[in-house]
């Protein structure tokens, strides 16, 4: 596995975890992450979640919602009601991690 140090030099070392591990530069040995590392990865990790899904949100979801209102008075009641109820799923996704599904009638 090949990482870089801080001046962008390439270092190769053993593979590993970087869950659970991480490559120390001062003893240039893997060491195991702490509880507050650990965490701290994970915080990471689902920040990164919530920012890619805010993201996808923006360009899945707004340009439909954002259609205008001549558009949005052609639509059915049911759809009028899909579409709210996917735009609610997607003002929660970044908290839920879950990405809603597309009424069938959207194209």
């Amino acid at each position: 596995m090949i990482i870089y140090d801080y001046n962008n030099n390439a270092i190769e070392v053993p593979a590993f975890n970087m869950s659970t591990h991480r490559y120390d530069f001062a003893t240039c040995q893997i060491v195991e992450l702490s509880l507050f590392e650990r965490n701290n990865f994970l915080e990471q990790i689902e920040a990164a979640k919530s920012i890619i899904l805010r993201q996808q949100r923006e360009q899945e979801c707004f340009p439909i919602i954002n259609r205008g209102l001549l558009w949005h008075e052609t639509l059915l009641e049911q759809q009028k009601y899909e579409l709210r109820a996917w735009y609610a799923a997607w003002l929660d996704a970044p908290q839920t991690k879950h990405v809603p599904q597309k009424p069938m009638w959207l194209k």
